[in-house]
Order: structure tokens, then sequence, then C-alpha cells
């Protein structure tokens, strides 16, 4: 009898901040260890080696991609986006996949890339034989990850078996994504004619929870007002986990913790790993989410409202598909091997090329009062040399790479027993063949790729990240095995599991409420000692910060007399940053200490600050060097006809920075437009910047150069909003205060006058908050022909169209 083919299956990852590929290594090497003998080929790559892929030979692709700024396609995604725009509509009709979205609810776009290149996919021919995942950063990523990876597994455990059915599981968009640009937004999926009733995933539980249930059925639901609606799916912005309903308040929680060893005997015997656990009451997250709650608008109903496809029908309980998610997650499994050569003398670093370049320390000013110590802000002026630099526009932003402080560094070597490590080099090898399998080549995790042959100060010091201050729970079980006290192995296990209730309000108290570091973890579980290969194959790169520029590129010269020369001093770079600081909870098993938790990025601004004063003051010649590096340019930009057009600028605190340069470069063009006389005259458009802090006396910055720009007619109109000078009113006035008083205005600039909205700032708050406050606006001042008022679900729906055509841009971070 002949023997039966195999089929070939394909681990591809599109990743920006390396989430993505640490998801697709792990799922790639438990198919190894699981699978060996069943796929082949059996593959494992970057969308950006989309070129060394035998696209024929596979029959299954497991893809894992991420949404990155405001969404745009992760860099090495962009040249397969390409690819895959070019091929026919049955190029991948052998092909099925499953597809895992990476994001962000805090932003507007959020999984606009998986839901884009879902619908590419499924153009091109290829089924889905697993529901789309859609994972969210802001409650966390697991919450989604950690059941999809289980049902992964389970359906590729029925195509090794061979009882994989033919039928799909989910609905296929009824779009035609090959007329989508690259910077297309992505269609929403809707439900197919063919399959009326799509399974969608529900999480088993033995009550019926409010937050959970999925708002289809009833006809007093706000949600009802949408006809356009996804497949009603839960959303994992409210999931299980974090019902408050079912947990005590942090306050309690945060008591207990304090109060209470947490290596006691109260924390619950964990099962032997070996045996299968009871999965029938697992209070799991759903991992499929239409839009969760409608991601940028917060007060909106959970379903989505701005989707413009068919509505779905009604779900009986027989559609509803139960994840079953196990109890603890699997191993981080280690990929890579470790050499050390020892020397007895100290060995620099060697240099380690990368896209960054060494940018001259030149000046710094504060830009809060000297008295005001509530996040401190400075602009920054660094200088690059002339062959370094590279060309940029108002609006652009830059990447600092700064290292892990020195200290943290020294003090994770001596904790874990590594100071056998810090005289002499190291090298990290493959580790091949994985199980056996000789066919088959284990990559080194990307960031780990160019450190070999390096010290392990410099790999600890600028390439993995050492905070890592929400650590996955793959990587808790993996620690746990390196535990010599059994108490502490059942306690990290504990945080590990997806049922002990204790373990998890653990987990979200010490992490993601009192942002417990990866140092402070080692030292709550001091028998905990993993090997060298191991920490560094599970921790994630260290990833470079980014600020927007505050300035044209023009020279100081020009910048002050206006003397009409060019728009071409790129080497200097301006930027504006407050420090972050801020108090975290004491935890008694480490000796309720006061902790105060530092951004890094800033920590080490602070502390080039007060390096280059000690070099002014000691008028020392060596100078100080910032590593920075090139960002792609985005949207959120201005060119000379943008300042013709109606222009709303957004930007409370540090998000003020970009206007800075949008103003300069303004200011240039009027200049050199009046000294040049055959030039024809052309009216500016009106130019309203909303700026908000705290205090005008205090934190008011760049106060002085905003108003000569109003002076000057630069900005037409300078709109401040100090929300605790005026809290002697019942509501603290913020920039959305503001905008509402000139709501009409705002309209008539957007809808009738084709004016363009720019917003930077966080994107948690203020973000979420100034969209809402735009549709607001909308809904009371927009009317359509024959004066016809809108609702707020057309008004949510013009404000997605706005962004759409780049009409409304933002510049946001969490």
């Amino acid at each position: 009898m002949e023997e039966e083919k195999k089929k070939g299956l394909l681990v591809l990852y599109g990743s920006q901040t390396g989430n993505a590929e640490s998801i697709g290594q792990r799922i790639f090497t438990n198919i190894q260890n699981t699978y060996k003998t069943s796929f082949e080929p059996l593959v494992y790559e970057s969308m950006a080696k989309f070129m060394d892929i035998p696209w024929e030979k596979i029959d299954y692709a497991v893809v894992i991609v991420s949404s990155t700024g405001q969404g745009d396609l992760p860099d090495n995604c962009i040249k397969f986006w390409t690819f895959l725009r070019k091929k026919s509509e049955d190029w991948l009709k052998h092909c099925k996949y499953a597809l895992l979205g990476l994001g962000d609810s805090n932003y507007a776009t959020f999984q606009a890339i998986p839901k884009k290149l879902d619908a590419k996919l499924l153009s091109l021919g290829a089924t889905k034989f697993l529901a789309r995942g859609e994972a969210d950063d802001a409650t966390g990523l697991e919450d989604v990850v950690e059941p999809w990876i289980d049902d992964l597994f389970e359906c590729l455990n029925d195509i090794a078996s061979g009882n994989e059915s033919n039928s799909t599981d989910t609905p296929t968009p009824n779009v035609d994504p090959s007329t989508m640009k690259s910077t297309d937004t992505a269609p929403t999926d809707v439900t197919n004619s063919t399959n009326p009733n799509p399974i969608i995933y529900v999480p088993e539980v033995t009550s019926v929870n409010p937050i959970l249930s999925p708002i289809v059925n009833n006809t007093n639901s706000t949600s009802n007002l949408n006809s356009n609606s996804e497949s009603p799916i839960i959303s994992p912005s409210t999931p299980f986990l974090h019902d408050k309903s079912s947990h005590p308040s942090s306050n309690s929680i945060s008591s207990s913790i304090t109060n209470t060893p947490l290596l006691s005997s109260s924390i619950p015997s964990t099962p032997n790993l070996v045996s299968t656990p009871n999965l029938s009451s697992t209070p799991s997250t759903p991992y499929l989410s239409s839009t969760p709650s409608t991601p940028f608008l917060s007060s909106t109903p959970s379903t989505p409202l701005l989707s413009s496809t068919p509505s779905t029908p009604s779900l009986t309980p027989s559609t509803k598909r139960i994840i079953k998610v196990k109890e603890f997650p699997d191993p981080i499994i280690c990929t890579i091997s470790l050499d050390f050569t020892p020397s007895p003398s100290f060995i620099p670093a060697p240099v380690i090329i990368k896209p960054h370049k060494n940018a001259r320390f030149v000046s710094s000013r504060l830009l809060t009062a000297t008295d005001y110590n509530f996040k401190p802000a400075h602009e920054i002026t660094l200088e690059l040399a002339p062959e370094d630099a590279w060309n940029w526009v108002p609006g652009d932003s830059f990447a600092i790479h700064c290292p892990n402080n020195a200290t943290e560094v020294k003090k994770l070597i001596s904790l874990l027993n590594y100071d056998q490590y810090s005289s002499g080099t190291i090298q990290l090898h493959s580790k091949t063949p994985l199980n056996g399998s000789e066919k088959i080549k284990i990559k080194i995790p990307t960031h780990l790729t160019a450190v070999s042959n390096n010290t392990l100060y410099h790999i600890l010091t600028h390439e993995v990240d050492i905070r890592y201050k929400l650590p996955t729970k793959s990587f808790l079980r993996t620690m746990s095995q390196f535990c010599s006290t059994e108490s502490e192995k059942q306690t990290i296990l504990s945080m590990s599991s997806s049922k002990s209730k204790p373990g998890i309000e653990m987990y979200n108290t010490l992490f993601k409420e009192q942002f417990l570091t990866l140092i402070e973890f080692f030292e709550m579980f001091p028998s905990c000692k993993p090997p060298l290969d191991h920490l560094l194959c599970c921790l994630p790169p260290l990833l470079p910060r980014y600020y927007s520029l505050s300035c044209a590129p023009i020279s100081d010269e020009e910048r002050n007399k206006g003397l009409g020369l060019g728009l071409d001093n790129f080497k200097t770079l301006k930027f504006a940053y407050k420090t972050i600081e801020f108090e975290v909870g004491r935890i008694k098993e480490l000796g309720n200490r006061d902790r105060i938790w530092k951004g890094l990025c800033t920590t080490y601004l602070d502390e080039c600050i007060s390096k280059q004063q000690q070099q002014t003051e000691n008028k020392q010649g060596e100078y100080l060097s910032v590593k920075v590096a090139e960002k792609k340019s985005g949207d959120f930009k201005i060119v000379e006809e943008d300042i013709y057009k109606p222009l709303i600028m957004i930007g409370p605190g540090v998000g003020v920075a970009p206007f800075i340069s949008f103003l300069e470069y303004k200011q240039h063009i009027m200049r050199t437009r009046k000294k040049d006389s055959k030039q024809e005259v052309k009216k500016e458009g009106k130019w309203t910047l909303f700026f908000g802090c705290r205090y005008e006396q205090k934190d008011f910055l760049y106060e002085k150069e905003l108003k000569d720009f109003e002076r000057n007619k630069v900005l037409t109109e300078l709109v401040t909003a100090f929300s605790r000078d005026e809290n002697e009113k019942e509501e603290k006035v913020y920039v959305q205060s503001r905008m509402r008083e000139r709501g009409k205005e705002i309209c008539d600039a957007m809808m009738k006058e084709g004016g363009k909205m720019y917003i930077c700032g966080d994107a948690k708050g203020m973000g979420k908050e100034v969209r809402e406050c735009v549709v607001s606006i909308i809904e009371e001042w927009h009317e359509e022909e024959g004066g016809r008022k809108v609702d707020k679900v057309e008004a949510m729906k013009i404000l997605v169209g706005l962004m759409e055509q780049k009409r409304i841009l933002m510049d946001v971070w969490t």
C-alpha cells in the first residue's frame, strides 16, 4: 500500500516588537516536539523571508501578525504584503490556515493588519481551519493567546490523526481585498451567506456571568441600533479573570499580598503536571472578538457599530464551540545552546552592527518650573554627524536605544549566580537538531542573532529586556522548573495557572498593579536559578523608545532671524519628554520597602542630563553620545499644502512637541514667501492648537514659543486648559472641555472646509476621550442634506471615514 503523502506546515510571523515572533517560536518548537513525523516540510519563517518558503508544498499555515503604529504593517511584513497583492485569486487554494492577530485596543486601528491579512488570504483561495484570534495588549495578550494556542493544537491533533473536519469554523469576509492598497483600513468580517450560523467561541463557565453574555437577542440593547455588526462574539476586553464581581477589590488583594506571606501553605498544591487536568469548568476567555468594545470609543456598546456589513442572525446554543483551556501553559522550550570562553582580563564588548547612530548630546533645558516635581519635562538637543543624518519632516519621530540600568544588570548577575560568566565572552548557537529531527533547523531568536562572542554584561545591558514587567504565563511555568524549593515552585505554578483563583489574583496584583520587576521576582523566589541559556531564550528584546521631533529641519539662526535659509538641517534633533516615576505598593516578601517605578528611557535621559551638566561644570572636552535611529515616516506629518487648510491640533502635555515642529515649518514657509515677491500669495488656513496641563505657572510647556507663534499669526488661536488651576469647579477642565465649547467651529472646519485634525498624547485616557468628544461634536453640530441631524452611530461612522481619509491623524502612546 502506497504511503500517504505527508502534509507541509508553515509557521509564519510578522512582528514589530518581538511578541509575534516569540509566540511563533513557541508554537513551532511545540509542533516539532509533538508532530515531528506528521508534517513535511515543517517550516518556521519571518514574513521578510517569504521568498525562501516552498509555498507549493505548504498545506497548512499558522500565521501570527501584529498591527503597529496607527494600523501599519510590521516592517518585516511590508514586502510580503506587496508579494501577496501580485498573486492570483486561486494561488493558495491548496492551503488551510489559522491566524492570530496581536494589537492594542487603546488604538483606533485595533487589529487592522490581522483583519486585512485574513481577508487577503481568503481572497487568494485559502480556507481557515481555525477562527482568527484577536489578542489585546490593553487587557493582556495571554487572555486570548493561551486558549487560541490550545485550540490550535486540538485542530493539529485532528489533522495529524487524519480526523480533520472538512468544514471551516469561521465565516469568510465578503470583501475583495485585492483592490485594497497597503494603507487601506482592514475590512470587517461578515457572515458568509453559505454559513448563516458560524461557530463562535465562548468560555465554558458553570454560572451565567453578565459581563460574558453576548448581546445578541436583547431587543432593548443599543447594540441592535447597528444593523452592520460582525458576529456578536464576546470581547476579550472584558475577560472573566478581570470580572470584579467575582474577585476581591484591588485594595483587598493588595492588602492580602502585603500582609500575608505569598509562599505559605495557603497556595493550593499544584496537580502533577503529567496528569490531564479537569477542564470541565475552566473559566477561560474567548479569543475571537469582532471588535473589542469598539476599541476607539470606550463608552460604546460591546458590539461594534462601525462596520458596513450585514447583520448576523441570532445564534443557537448548538452553534457555539466551547473551548477548553489547559490549566498550565506549555513551558518555553530553550532553542539556543551556549558556549563560554573565559578570559582572566577584561574584554570590551565588540561593536554590534545595528541601525543606530551616535548623536552628540548638545544641550537640555527644563520646560517645567524648577519647583515642580510631578513629572518634570525637559527638551534635549542632539546632533548627528552630517554623514549620519537622514531626511525627516515635521511630525516624524525617531528611536532612542537606551541601555538597561547598570546597577540592575549587576544585581541580576549576582542574584542568579552568573558571576562565572563575568570574565569572558559568550557564544550562542542554535540548538539543533531538536528532538532528533535532522531536517529541521531551529532559529535563534532574532534579537540574539548578532550578540554572539560578547560579554554577558553587554548582552544583559543592550540586547534583552531585563525589566519584563508583565511576564507571560509560559515564562512563569518555565521558571518554576528551576526552583529548588517546592513551596516556591508551587507558588509560581499557581500564578501561571488558568484555574487557580489565588494564583490569578496574585499574578494580577504583583505584575499588573504593583509592577513587579524581573529582579524583584527573583528576589521573591530566591531558589529559582534558571540556567543562562534558558533565561536568554525567555527574555524579550530590549526595544527602542520613540520620541516626536519638536523642531523643523532648520538651523537656529534661521529659527531666530528668518534669513530664508533652506529646510536642510537634518542633523539637529530636538525632542521633549517627561520623567516617568511613581510609587508602587509595598510587598512583604521584599521587606515592605518603599518601591518606586522608574521609566527606563526617561531615567536614562535624566542621567544623561546630569552627566552633561557635570561635564560642562568641569569643562571637560569629551562629549556624551546617545544611540538613535531613524523611524519610518508615517502619515502624522504636514506638507506645504497643509498650510492653506484649517488645522486642528490637540496636544496636552508633551503631546504638544510635534506641533512645535509644525509651527516652525509654517513660520519658515511664511517668511520665505514674503521674501519672494514673485510667489503667489495665498491665504493661510486657520490653525488652532488645544493645549492642556495641570498648572499654567508650572507645566505650561513651550509657553513662550506658542504665544510668539500666536502673536506672529502663525498660530491662529491657542486654546488652553489648566485642570488644576480651575479645580474650584465641580469638573476639571481638559482639552475636551475646550473642544466642546468650540464644537461648531471644529465641525465646520472638518465637515465643510476640508480641514485636518492631529491628536498627540496618551492613548488610554486622552486619546479615547478626544475621539469620543469628536463624535459628540459631529452628532450635535453636523447636518446632512435637508438639515437632518445624525445619530451617534452615524457620527461614529463619519469619524472612521475621516480617519480612513487621513484627515484625522493620531500619534499616541500607552
